[in-house]
């Protein structure tokens, strides 16, 4: 394999390596933290140190798992604490 002028991989190893991994761990593909119901996502901020250097940081929401309508589905605890509200 050659890597190209910037030394980087080419593109095609890329993308076999992709591959590869979803064969590896098929579970990979459905893991991403979104809530189903109002498919909010994870938030990015800089994180302030005293001499005010941003560095970079994310939010996770707080998603908890819960049978709605027969189906497991990941639900924040915005969307529970409204659920509760609407029944």
């Amino acid at each position: 394999m050659s890597l190209s002028k910037f030394g980087s991989p080419p593109l095609q190893y890329k993308t076999i390596c992709v591959k590869v991994q979803h064969i590896l761990y098929p579970k990979l593909k459905n893991m991403a933290k979104v809530c189903d119901i109002c498919k909010r996502g994870k938030t990015f901020s800089h994180s302030r140190s005293k001499s005010n250097i941003a560095t970079k940081r994310t939010h996770e929401l707080n998603l908890q798992t819960r049978r709605i309508k027969g189906k497991k589905s990941k639900v924040c605890t915005k969307c529970l604490k409204t659920l509760s509200k609407v029944k």
